[in-house]
C-alpha cells in the first residue's frame, strides 16, 4: 500500500509553491537589480520552518525520520554548488522555481526536467563510480537529536517567528505560502528524502520504471499536481507554447543543474528543505556557493544588459516574500 504521508504533504507543498516566490534565481535577480533582499529573506523563512518541522517530527517520531548525514565539505561539494548556480542562471529558474513555473503552464520548463534526466543518464553511462545519488540519509538517533538537531534548532526560531508575525500583521498570502512550503517540505523530507526530482530522474535513468518506487515517485508527481491545481484555483495558470531558444536554454541549464546535483548530492530543493534544516554544514556551503554563483552571473548580466534583465525580474514569479 502506498504511504499517503508523502504524496499528501507533497501536494500541499506544490500548492504553496504556486502562491509564493521560492525561486533562488528570482530572489537573486531582485537583490541585484532592485537592491531588495526581501525575497531572499522569504527563502530563509521557508528554511526556518522546514528546520522546525524536521526537528519536531524527529523528536516525536524518531523511528521513522531520516536525517541528512554530516558529509564533509570537499571540492566536490563546492563544484556541485557552482554547477547548480550556473545551471539555474542559464535555466532562469532553480529546481523549485522550474517546477512552479511548469505547473503554472510554462511548458518550456519541462525541458529542464529532461535536461536533469539526461545528466543522470550521461553520468550513468560514462562514470564507472558514480557519486552518491540523492540525499545521504541516516536514522535519527537520540544522541543526534539531542546534541546536533534539537538545541541548534533554536536558531531557526527567530526567523520562523518573524515570518509568522509578518503574515499575522500584513496578511500577505506569499508569506503564508512560504511558511507552508517550509512545513510541508520539511514533512516530505522527514518521511521520504528520496522523493525529489533529481533522485527520481536518476532512478529512471538507471533502472527504468520500477513498481517498488511508487511511493517515492508519487511525491514528485504530487508536487506538480499541487502546483497545477493551486494555479487553476488562483487563476494564474496560463498555457504557453515553448520556443526553440527557450527550450534549448532550459535543456542546457537542466543538464548543468543535474550534474551539480550529482556532486552535492541533491538540488536546491533538497538543500533548502532538508540539508540546511537538518543542520549540515555541507548543505549550507553548497547553497551559499550556488547563491553566490547566481548573484555573480546576475551582476555580469546587469553590467551588459541591465534594462532587459531588470524588466524580467518581477515578470516570472508572482508575489513577493516580504
Amino acid at each position: 500500500m502506498v504511504d499517503l504521508a508523502t504524496p499528501v504533504a507533497a501536494f500541499i507543498l506544490g500548492a504553496a509553491l504556486a502562491r509564493a516566490n521560492s525561486c533562488t534565481v528570482a530572489s537573486a535577480q531582485r537583490l541585484v537589480f532592485e537592491r531588495r533582499a526581501d525575497w531572499l529573506l522569504g527563502l530563509g523563512i521557508a528554511i526556518a520552518w522546514a528546520g522546525l518541522t524536521l526537528t519536531i517530527i524527529g523528536v516525536a517520531l524518531p523511528q521513522i525520520v531520516l536525517l541528512p548525514a554530516q558529509l564533509p565539505v570537499t571540492r566536490q561539494i563546492v563544484a556541485g554548488g557552482v554547477l547548480l548556480g550556473l545551471g539555474a542562471a542559464i535555466n532562469q529558474g532553480c529546481f523549485l522555481g522550474s517546477v512552479a513555473r511548469l505547473g503554472r503552464g510554462d511548458v518550456v520548463y519541462g525541458f529542464t526536467l529532461v535536461g536533469i534526466g539526461l545528466a543522470m543518464a550521461f553520468a550513468t553511462q560514462l562514470l564507472a563510480t558514480l557519486p552518491e545519488q540523492g540525499p545521504v540519509a541516516e536514522n535519527a538517533s537520540a544522541l543526534r537529536l539531542a546534541h546536533e538537531l534539537l538545541w541548534p534548532a533554536a536558531f531557526f526560531l527567530p526567523l520562523a517567528a518573524f515570518g509568522l508575525w509578518r503574515w499575522l500583521k500584513r496578511r500577505r498570502q506569499p508569506v503564508l505560502a512560504l511558511i507552508v512550503v517550509g512545513v510541508a517540505g520539511g514533512t516530505v523530507y522527514a518521511c521520504n528524502p528520496n522523493w525529489s526530482y533529481s533522485s527520481g530522474l536518476y532512478r529512471l535513468a538507471t533502472s527504468g520504471l520500477q513498481p517498488g518506487t511508487l511511493n517515492t515517485d508519487a511525491g514528485a508527481i504530487a508536487v506538480l499536481a499541487g502546483v497545477v491545481v493551486s494555479a487553476l484555483i488562483g487563476r494564474s495558470f496560463t498555457l504557453s507554447k515553448p520556443k526553440v531558444a527557450g527550450a534549448a536554454s532550459r535543456l542546457v541549464g537542466g543538464f548543468i543543474m543535474g550534474s551539480g546535483a550529482l556532486l552535492v548530492p541533491g538540488g536546491n530543493d533538497t538543500l533548502m528543505l532538508w540539508a540546511i534544516p537538518g543542520q549540515t554544514f555541507y548543505g549550507l556551503t553548497a547553497y551559499a556557493v550556488m547563491l553566490a554563483t547566481i548573484v555573480a552571473i546576475m551582476v555580469v548580466r546587469r553590467t551588459f544588459s541591465p534594462a532587459k534583465i531588470a524588466q524580467t525580474t518581477n515578470s516570472r514569479i508572482p508575489g513577493a516574500a516580504g
